[in-house]
Order: C-alpha cells, then sequence, then structure tokens
C-alpha cells in the first residue's frame, strides 16, 4: 500500500476561485466539458480493514484507498456497516439521467477535496432568476457533497449558493440538507440516492414554475391591507388557553413585519411587492438563527420543491400568489 495522500482535483467555472485551496487545478473555465470534468471522479473508494505494526488485524475498523493508486483517503469512523458511495456513480447518473431532461443544466463545479474523500458536483438550472428590485443570489443549484470519510453524510438538494470556497461548500450543504435529502453511508445507500435523484429530477419542474410565478409576484404593488391579509391567512391569531389571550402566532407575525420593514428582507429587495412579502415569511422559516441580524444578502427561500421546510414555504408561496393574483387581475 502506498501510505500517502490522494491529489485532490477541482474543476469550477466561479470567477474568483482561491487557487490551490479549492479550484486546485488552477485554471478558470467558462464551461465545464463532462467528459472531462469526470476524470476527477473517476476512481473507486475501497474499504479495506485495518491491521496493527505487528501486521496483526484490527477488528471493526476499516480504512479507505484509491482503486487507481492505492493511495489512502485520509478518514475517521470507518466501521462495519460503513460502505462508500462513489462519487462518481453519482455524477454518471446526474449527467445520463437528469441533463438531459432539463434543458439549460449547466455543470458549475465538480471535483474532490479533503484527500479525495469528499465529492462535489454543482450545477446551475437555467438561466438567473432575474427578480426586479431583488440584490439577492438569484441562481438555482442542484448539489451533490459526499464526505466519504466517516465524517458526514451524504446530501442532495438544492441551494442558491456559489461554491467558490470551502466556507460556501459547507453554507451550501446546509441549504441542500434541509431542502433535500441526507443519506448515511450503508450497503443500502445507492438505493436511496437512485430514489432521491428521481424526486429532484421530478422537482425541478415544479422549481421552474415556481421561478416564473416569483418573476410575477416582483411585478405586484403591495400595501399595508394587502399584508394583513396575508397575516391573517398564514398566521392567524389564536386562544391562548395558558394566558387566556389570543397569542399564539403573534411572534410568528412579529418575525414577519421585522423582515418586511428592516431585515435581511427589506435590505435585499427594496421595492414593496409581494415578492417581497413572501421572501419576509419564508426567511425566519429557513432563517431562524439569523432572523433580526444584519446580513449581506437574503436567502431566497424558494429553494427546491422536497423536505418538510419546503413543504411549508411552498404553502405559504401558493397563499401569497394567490392574494397577488387577485390583485393583478
Amino acid at each position: 500500500m502506498i501510505a500517502m495522500q490522494a491529489t485532490d482535483k477541482c474543476y469550477s467555472t466561479i470567477k474568483g476561485g482561491l487557487a490551490g485551496v479549492f479550484n486546485t487545478d488552477g485554471v478558470q473555465r467558462d464551461y465545464l466539458d463532462p467528459v472531462e470534468v469526470r476524470s476527477a471522479l473517476d476512481f473507486e473508494i475501497v474499504k479495506k480493514p485495518s491491521f496493527d505494526e505487528m501486521g496483526r488485524r484490527i477488528p471493526g475498523h476499516y480504512h479507505l484507498v484509491r482503486s487507481d493508486n492505492n493511495a489512502i483517503i485520509p478518514s475517521a469512523g470507518i466501521g462495519e456497516k460503513f460502505t462508500p458511495v462513489n462519487h462518481f456513480s453519482v455524477y454518471d447518473y446526474i449527467i445520463n439521467d437528469i441533463k438531459p431532461k432539463v434543458p439549460g443544466m449547466e455543470l458549475e463545479t465538480v471535483g474532490t477535496l479533503h484527500g479525495s474523500g469528499t465529492g462535489i458536483i454543482a450545477a446551475k438550472i437555467g438561466s438567473d432568476f432575474a427578480i426586479r428590485g431583488d440584490n439577492s443570489p438569484n441562481e438555482m443549484r442542484l448539489m451533490f457533497s459526499n464526505p466519504c470519510n466517516g465524517l458526514g453524510s451524504l446530501v442532495i438538494g438544492f441551494t442558491t449558493v456559489r461554491l467558490f470556497c470551502q466556507n460556501q461548500i459547507a453554507a451550501a450543504r446546509r441549504t441542500a440538507g434541509n431542502d433535500g435529502f441526507s443519506i448515511h453511508h450503508t450497503k443500502n445507500a445507492e438505493l436511496h440516492i437512485g430514489s432521491a435523484l428521481k424526486v429532484i429530477a421530478a422537482s425541478i419542474d415544479a422549481a421552474k414554475e415556481i421561478k416564473r410565478k416569483s418573476e410575477n409576484l416582483a411585478s405586484v404593488k403591495v400595501d399595508a391591507a394587502f399584508m394583513k391579509r396575508l397575516m391573517d391567512r398564514i398566521y392567524p391569531f389564536r386562544f391562548d388557553p395558558e394566558t387566556h389571550g389570543f397569542t399564539i402566532n403573534e411572534h410568528r407575525r412579529e418575525e414577519v413585519l421585522s423582515q418586511f420593514e428592516g431585515g435581511e428582507t427589506a435590505m435585499s429587495i427594496k421595492d414593496d411587492t409581494a415578492w417581497k412579502v413572501f421572501n419576509a415569511f419564508s426567511y425566519p422559516i429557513f432563517n431562524p438563527q439569523k432572523t433580526g441580524k444584519n446580513m449581506d444578502r437574503a436567502e431566497i427561500a424558494y429553494t427546491g420543491a422536497v423536505g418538510s421546510r419546503a413543504t411549508a414555504v411552498r404553502k405559504i408561496f401558493d397563499t401569497v400568489y394567490d392574494e397577488a393574483m387577485r390583485i393583478a387581475a
């Protein structure tokens, strides 16, 4: 066995990538060729038993190596149940099964990090999300993150985060995991991945429709009466038996108004439109720990059409759209 760390390689179209840290091939590209970039993932991750210094088998302990050069992949927590999920298997499914069904889908980032123990794939879904008066990052991405080193689950889902450094990868994993699938590395992992990708493929059309409707929302001007109608439909006052008052949902209403009047939503979206109203409702759901704190940009909460949070937000979206179309009519 060659006791060496495998070489990472990552291809990206993101300008300003950190050469040698993230964009490790050192070349900026405007387009990623599917055949070329597959080379970064074209090896098998093999689980092998570990031995002590005397050459004796260590029960229940394993390590990972690359099939192409037998190089050790730095890893931890590799036990009996751990089953490697190879990066290229998901890549091939995305390229051969999902990409042909999604016009305009473009690879944006493909590669490995952490001694080849983490595989990354990100692809933009269609064109930029052009919302008038919205300074937020309006792009939707399909993301695959596979830390096949015992340090995390495989994540497949949607994100709006651009992957130009490892901190952004961590942020993208959180949003994709919240609104997608998190899969443990076990013998049934590839079956779960196949099911997840089928759901995501079906969800892309739904997400495109959300984009179109969102652009419509940005064209509808609203007033205080519109906001009150939405509040009463989404977060109506309800009787609280403990306080003997109508206080349930009051804090949620306050969060929404704070976002609309002076929070991250208000900072990013200047015009009082139905799109701004939707973001004011959805931002606290996706970013509860950040509500009320200043940020450079607001997260767009339309990301994806799967997951419990997305289900709740989609109901809010439909309610806002219904009220907005009444005004537009």
